[in-house]
């Protein structure tokens, strides 16, 4: 009943061009394919090894890795309430605990998270994945709404990006001015893209590299939405979709 309640109070964000999941593909639908293809490339052929990459290279290159460790910590750090809180709406009580005794060892002991002092003092307080609002509507089936590729920012969907900006609504994310927020993005902007160096070859060698950031965009938010477990619903509607379609075989 919570979970048809919370679907129906967000239903206005199934919307002409959103991403409806298919089984028999096992992917997402893509109206927006047209447009989207053109930001991808203009954001994978121009933006990244023009601007991003080279930034992400010096960062990695000749920023100590404690000090890149240190402003990660705290960035991330901003973000335990906010994940206490997301973890409290999906009923788990425990990861709640987890994050708001990470987020005040870290604050307190750990100079406002420069230092993961939780991690080092119990080993059941390893940081763990960030919960959004939008891994909240994720859990209660909330669709994805459109789907779409911006310039600069890359994907996007109202589920997932709408549900990060309610985020900032709790504190301490809701006290960072729009000078610090925007800070604060774009390092871990950067951050990311240093991270994500190692796994380039991956990405340059598949043999269609929208398709593939496309698909691992919903899959990994799909993981992140059932708690790290296998979605039993979409498993289910796979099963269907072969079983429809080897009937067919048979009967011809």
């Amino acid at each position: 009943m919570k979970k048809k309640i919370i679907s129906l109070l967000f239903s206005t964000m199934t919307l002409t061009g959103c991403a409806t999941y298919d089984p028999e593909t096992n992917s997402y639908s893509d109206p927006l394919s047209g447009f989207n293809n053109a930001m991808f490339n203009f954001n994978y052929h121009v933006l990244d090894p023009y601007l991003l990459r080279p930034v992400a290279v010096a960062w990695k290159d000749y920023v100590p890795s404690p000090i890149r460790s240190g402003i990660s910590g705290v960035s991330s750090n901003l973000t335990e309430p906010a994940s206490a809180v997301n973890s409290l709406l999906q009923g788990n009580v425990h990861q709640m605990g987890v994050h708001l005794a990470r987020f005040m060892l870290n604050t307190v002991f750990g100079f406002g998270g420069l230092l993961d002092v939780a991690s080092m003092a119990d080993p059941q307080l390893q940081k763990g994945n960030r919960e959004t609002f939008g891994t909240v509507l994720g859990h209660y089936d909330v669709p994805y709404g459109p789907y779409v590729v911006l310039p600069f920012y890359g994907q996007a969907t109202l589920r997932q990006d709408g549900g990060t900006l309610v985020d900032y609504a709790y504190p301490p994310l809701h006290w960072l001015s729009w000078e610090a927020s925007i800070a604060r993005w774009a390092f871990d902007g950067i951050e990311s893209r240093a991270v994500a160096i190692e796994y380039e070859d991956l990405l340059n060698s598949s043999a269609d590299p929208y398709n593939f950031m496309r698909n691992a965009y919903f899959q990994s938010n799909d993981f992140l939405a059932s708690g790290g477990q296998v979605d039993e619903k979409k498993q289910l509607q796979r099963q269907e979709a072969i079983s429809s379609y080897l009937d067919d075989i048979d009967a011809q």
